[in-house]
Parts: C-alpha cells; sequence; structure tokens
C-alpha cells in the first residue's frame, strides 16, 4: 500500500473570481489611527527606531475580510475568518514571512488574535483563523475613510514598490476632510437644488464654455472637492509626524502615489491641489483609481510586473535595486 502523502500547500494567485467577490467590499478606517498616532507607532519595528510598515500593509486587507458582529457577545473583537498566510502576503505585496512578522507585530499591539484549527477530514494540518480589535472599525458617529479591497484583489497594492507607499496612502486617505465624496457633493446639490449653473457662476466659471451640462456638471464637482480641500493642506513636516516617516521617505512615496498610471497614465492614486515654492498643499486619494484594476495573468507573471514597476517609477526601483546590491556586496565581504 502506497503511503499517503497531503498536497503540499499551494500560492495564491490573482483571479477574477476572487476580485468579482470582494470588489465591493471596504475597510472604514477610523480617521483616529492617524490622528492620535497608531499608525505611525505600528511602522516602527518593535524595540528598534527602523520603520517597517508591513504591519500597515497587511492591516487593511484584513480588515476587509472580516467586521465587528455586536451579536456575539465579543465586542470587543470582530469574528473569526480565515485567510491563508500566502494569500494575505500576496494582496499586501509581501512576502510569507514579512506577512508572519507583520501578524506578530500586530498581536504585540493587541490589535490581532488567531486560533489554529483542525483542517477537515482526510485533508490534515491546521488552518489558521484570525480577528481583529474592534477598536480598529469606526464607533457610532465617527469620522472614517475608505479603503476599498479592489485596490488588493485588483492588485494594486501588489504593485506599489515600497512598504512606505502603502502605508502613507492610508495616511493621506484619514487626512483627507472629505470622507464621502459623493455625500459632500449631494449635500451641496441639495442647497441648490441641482442647478450647477448656479454653482458654476459661484465658482466663477463661464457656462458658456462647455459643451453639455455633463462637462459643466463634472467641472463644478471637482473645483468644490478642490476647494473644501485647499482649506485642509498639509505640510510635508506634518505628513512626516502623523505617518511616522522620514522625510526623504514622505517625498517618495509621494512621488510613486501621485505618478499617474491608469486611463492612459491619467489618473493617480492620489491626486494633489495646485504645487506652489514653499506652500503647501492638500492630498487625497483619487476615487476614479478604486474603479482600475490589473490583469491576473500579468499580476501572476513576475517578470512583467518587476518591468512595469521600472517603467513607472524608474528612479525608486533603481535605488531600491542598488540598496540589494550594496547588502549582498556586505555580505560576501562579512563571509
Amino acid at each position: 500500500m502506497g503511503t499517503w502523502r497531503y498536497p503540499s500547500p499551494q500560492d495564491w494567485q490573482f483571479n477574477d473570481a476572487d476580485y468579482q467577490r470582494y470588489n465591493g467590499r471596504y475597510w472604514r478606517c477610523p480617521v483616529r489611527l492617524v490622528r492620535e498616532g497608531l499608525l505611525a507607532k505600528l511602522w516602527r519595528v518593535p524595540g528598534t527606531v527602523r520603520g517597517g510598515g508591513a504591519a500597515t500593509g497587511l492591516l487593511p486587507v484584513l480588515a476587509c475580510h472580516t467586521w465587528p458582529e455586536h451579536d456575539t457577545g465579543a465586542n470587543d473583537w470582530t469574528g473569526w475568518t480565515y485567510l491563508s498566510r500566502r494569500r494575505m502576503a500576496t494582496l499586501a505585496g509581501l512576502n510569507k514571512d514579512t506577512a508572519t512578522h507583520a501578524v506578530q507585530h500586530l498581536m504585540q499591539h493587541g490589535l490581532m488574535e488567531i486560533e489554529r484549527r483542525p483542517r477537515a477530514k482526510y485533508e490534515g494540518g491546521y488552518k489558521t483563523y484570525c480577528r481583529l480589535a474592534t477598536t480598529l472599525y469606526p464607533q457610532a458617529g465617527e469620522a472614517y475613510a475608505m479603503i476599498p479591497a479592489s485596490l488588493f484583489y485588483g492588485g494594486t497594492w501588489f504593485m506599489l514598490p515600497s512598504p512606505a507607499c502603502r502605508h502613507l496612502y492610508v495616511v493621506l486617505a484619514c487626512l483627507d476632510p472629505i470622507g464621502d465624496e459623493a455625500a459632500y457633493l449631494d449635500r451641496v446639490a441639495t442647497d441648490v437644488g441641482d442647478d450647477w449653473h448656479v454653482l458654476a457662476d459661484k465658482l466663477e466659471i463661464d457656462s458658456e464654455e462647455f459643451e453639455d451640462d455633463e462637462q459643466l456638471e463634472a467641472t463644478v464637482r471637482a473645483l468644490l472637492l478642490a476647494r473644501r480641500r485647499q482649506s485642509a493642506v498639509l505640510s510635508l513636516s506634518e505628513m512626516e509626524s502623523y505617518s511616522g516617516l522620514q522625510r526623504s521617505t514622505v517625498i517618495e512615496a509621494l512621488q510613486v502615489l501621485t505618478t499617474p498610471i491608469f486611463d492612459n497614465d491619467t489618473i493617480p492614486l492620489i491626486a494633489k491641489g495646485e504645487i506652489r515654492p514653499r506652500m503647501p498643499t492638500w492630498y487625497a486619494p483619487d476615487r476614479r483609481a478604486w474603479r482600475w484594476y490589473w490583469k491576473s495573468e500579468f499580476l501572476n507573471a513576475p517578470e512583467r510586473v518587476r518591468a512595469k514597476q521600472r517603467q513607472l517609477w524608474p528612479s525608486l526601483t533603481r535605488r531600491r535595486n542598488q540598496g540589494k546590491g550594496r547588502r549582498m556586496a556586505h555580505r560576501r565581504r562579512i563571509r
């Protein structure tokens, strides 16, 4: 009789079925996580002053897969959910070992619990379930930022070239004064009776320059959002303080996030206001980017992914490769 061998663990790969299933999910990230310094604290590796970022890149992925269940009696924790280590690592743009360290980091801060459960009969081994602290979700009436699961299952999170980019994206999303663009614009439209021509006049926009009302409405909406955000501009020092990143890292991550990458290179992940010398401006997630995604066949081809990253962010990927080369040379000298 032959020896029975359990199948080896398989790497999770991007696929259209999972994208369609999770595309509509969001993590409602409380603004206080940034304002009160928790995300900046999570950026640091325990016991050091060195930045890490793996935990803050993984946390949004986990938070889209579970949510508070107030009828279970365990109000301090969400419901249990299963997400394989390989899957969560891929979605977060990490390797499996780094994802493991990120899980441990979240547990050390009391934000996550795990539980090993036996697999079904004949499968063998264990499955590790996890749950998150409900403090990672907004309480009644609390301000929050929307972080969509489409960023993860569409491959955008995976494509970003550094953990600092993912970390800063969440920080900027929480600092955006407009949590829900649609709701904000609806309130404005209700106040003026949906007459965009009236608003255009108030905003000193010449309605005669537009061929139809749809173009006028889009222009008015964009200007309304920009003017609201102009009242909450962010300096580099503020972004440095809220994120816990060094100033040079903030600048580098901003360059990546504000680079147009979708729709023939016209839509960035982070939109920004007018740039003027020595003057702060506003930064906010470009909601149009949430509707775009990378094809599964492309995301599952490492060489194509690296080539695209070099094309989109040549300076960052070049410095990253040079850094790896210096570390390898240092290891060879040690040996």
